[in-house]
């Protein structure tokens, strides 16, 4: 078995690499890479190399669309190709609850819809595995701490009414999926713990925090507008976005699914997601700890 895998530096690749040490990495950014050359002997090919640029359409499909077009099209006729796509394809509104693999895709941002058609490219080649994976975290996700700090503020509103289902998984199992899937029967597999309401992620994390949950709600749309129009200002001043619309989408909708496939064939295990959750907060208590020793120290 001869394994190449894109994105190998990225958080979810790192995890990859940890249980497949032997996958020889691709660096995608090469322009002196001959690919096919590079892969002829290819076996499987893992691609994890994306764009995540959400408010910048054409680094989107630069980076989802036309760079695994670039892989399909130098994969060996008989390689593999597992492909880490998204829940995101599914679109905003999910036909029915809980979605699962055959669940019709609607994708209605840029984002999705470049995920969506790099998928159809893998799928195109035959022998392929399209895990579409929901929002991730874990141990290298220090992103979440933002929302932390800014929730530790008081400065987080519940967007919408709050009883929407939050689905999140953690980067370790999805590492552990996308092993497995290298020797699996071709086709699509979700991968998504178990969804909470947005309410109850914000009162399980503010309990381990020792502070009072959010109560203020604001209306999505609402959300939308002062997001753009407070995005020129944040920019002047210096000061990064912690939040986004596509976390805006995350947090709003009402998003459920059914892993059962992934379960059955790719020995998929996701941890619950309350669990997931208490990792974080102590992994940001722990963080903020060891900054406050630096600094008096």
């Amino acid at each position: 078995m001869k394994i190449y895998i894109t994105g190998a530096s990225g958080r979810l690749g790192k995890a990859v690499m940890r249980l497949l040490p032997q996958a020889i990495p691709i660096n995608l950014r090469d322009d002196k890479l001959n690919l096919k050359k590079e892969i002829a002997d290819a076996t499987h090919v893992i691609h994890l190399a994306g764009s995540l640029a959400f408010d910048n359409r054409k680094e989107l499909w630069q980076g989802n669309y036309e760079l695994t077009k670039r892989v399909v099209a130098a994969l060996p006729k008989n390689a593999c190709i597992v492909y880490a796509s998204s829940i995101s394809v599914y679109g905003k509104k999910l036909a029915k609850l809980p979605a699962n693999e055959l669940t019709p895709c609607y994708p209605d941002t840029e984002y999705a819809k470049s995920k969506y058609a790099a998928e159809q490219l893998v799928a195109s080649h035959g022998n392929y595995a399209a895990l579409r994976i929901g929002p991730i975290y874990g141990t290298d996700f220090s992103d979440y701490f933002k929302m932390i700090d800014i929730l530790k503020k008081g400065k987080i509103q519940i967007i919408g009414h709050g009883k929407n289902h939050v689905p999140f998984v953690h980067v370790d199992d999805v590492a552990k999926a996308i092993k497995n899937s290298l020797n699996v029967q071709n086709g699509v597999y979700l991968i998504s713990s178990n969804s909470l309401r947005q309410e109850e992620i914000f009162k399980l994390v503010c309990e381990k925090l020792g502070i009072v949950p959010p109560k203020r709600k604001i209306n999505k749309n609402i959300a939308e507008i002062l997001l753009r129009l407070t995005r020129p200002i944040r920019k002047l001043m210096g000061k990064g976005e912690f939040l986004t619309a596509e976390h805006i989408n995350i947090l709003a909708n009402d998003r459920v699914f059914d892993c059962s496939k992934a379960k059955k064939y790719l020995k998929f295990k996701p941890r619950k997601t309350e669990d997931g959750i208490k990792e974080i907060v102590d992994l940001y208590l722990e963080s903020r700890k060891n900054k406050e020793k630096h600094i008096l120290g």
